[in-house]
């Protein structure tokens, strides 16, 4: 029994032993394992950045509205019933498009007794204004018969005006909703039949803040996205309102929107971004690499050979949307911890992965490698 005992033990301890070798070669030959057993710390595991010189852009992001520069109610001008109704819902249509015809037989009936009128005085103002001529009658005959000329020449026109208000045309292009009346239906003056909408081009209103009134210009182009679809597109300024909001000291901004395919719609809702200045070969970072202590800033950075970490001040520029501008402490191809660095401090070794880059839009050209 004992010298099972003793075997067994003398198995383990083998075991043991070989592990020990093969675990001491390992660290041997492994740099963050020396510094583990030279300084008695692991390795930090740390996401790093390269830094890389890049564009960038300042900008004012706001947010606005899609309006249709023409829409309407259409109405009738006139009483009376419909006879004739061709509305397509939801179809586009051109300027002059007759959606509409209300009776009309008593308006005809009144414009040929008011033509028979007119023909008739007509024919009594040439037989006076010949006896005029000849001295046979007075002046106030002949002004009389004038009278009755124009008064009867004035019913002709009016009827015809009437006339041609039956005929309810569209006054520009665009697309119809739905309608709001029926075949045969009786339709009084000023009843809205249905709405009209011009969609191309639209209008894109919104304001900015009076302190970028200098940095907009009638013509800049400018970049929007439909918050529904997250969908991009582009618009040129056409109008900066010459009125400062005195409760919200800002400006309204009209900008023009080409929409020849017919996808936006008045009431879209947008996230606008407007270039005012791009730099060249600035020095970029995410704004969770920056570390804040009392009024100075800090980032660590990593050492290419021996990923040792050193503490740096720096100092910024522009800080908008996530991204911090390094004005000052850094160069290109520095690599600086993004995430991790809570654990580090001046001498610490590391572990690097990559920046996630995801996270990070305007970096996305960026690499460690």
């Amino acid at each position: 029994m004992q010298d099972r005992r003793i075997k067994k033990f003398n198995c383990i301890l083998g075991i043991l032993l070989l592990s020990y070798y093969v675990t001491a070669c390992a660290q041997k030959n492994n740099p963050f394992t020396q510094n583990f057993t030279q300084n008695g710390n692991a390795p930090i595991n740390v996401e790093v950045i390269k830094i890389k010189p890049l564009s960038l852009n300042e900008t004012i992001n706001t947010t606005g509205e899609l309006q249709s520069p023409e829409s309407i109610e259409i109405t009738s001008d006139v009483n009376g019933k419909i006879t004739y109704l061709n509305i397509p819902e939801g179809t586009e249509v051109n300027k002059g498009y007759v959606l509409a015809q209300v009776e009309d037989d008593t308006i005809q009936a009144d414009l040929k007794i008011n033509e028979a009128k007119y023909n008739n005085a007509k024919t009594n103002f040439k037989r006076i204004e010949s006896l005029k001529e000849q001295g046979a009658v007075s002046q106030q005959v002949f002004d009389n018969a004038l009278e009755t000329l124009n008064t009867t020449l004035g019913e002709v026109e009016r009827t015809k005006s009437v006339l041609h208000r039956t005929k309810i045309q569209t006054p520009f292009s665009g697309i119809f909703s739905l309608k709001k009346i029926s075949l045969g239906s009786y339709i009084s003056s000023g009843d809205t039949i249905v709405r009209l909408t011009k969609i191309n081009p639209l209008h894109l209103i919104f304001s900015v803040p009076e302190k970028y009134l200098h940095d907009v210009n009638v013509g800049q182009e400018i970049n929007f996205i439909i918050s529904a679809s997250k969908k991009a597109y582009k618009a040129k300024i056409a109008v900066l309102d010459p009125y400062v909001d005195p409760d919200t000291r800002s400006v309204r901004i009209q900008a023009i929107v080409f929409n020849s395919n017919k996808e936006l719609r008045p009431g879209n809702f947008a996230d606008i971004n407007i270039i005012t200045m791009s730099k060249q070969n600035r020095l970029l970072l995410p704004e969770e690499a920056l570390i804040q202590e009392n009024d100075k800033k800090f980032v660590f950075k990593v050492s290419n050979k021996k990923h040792k970490v050193f503490k740096k001040e720096v100092k910024i520029g522009i800080w908008n949307d996530g991204i911090v501008e390094i004005v000052n402490g850094l160069k290109p191809e520095d690599l600086i911890i993004t995430s991790g660095y809570q654990k580090v401090k001046d001498g610490s070794i590391v572990n690097i992965t990559n920046y996630q880059k995801i996270l990070n839009p305007y970096l996305r050209k960026n690499s460690t490698n």
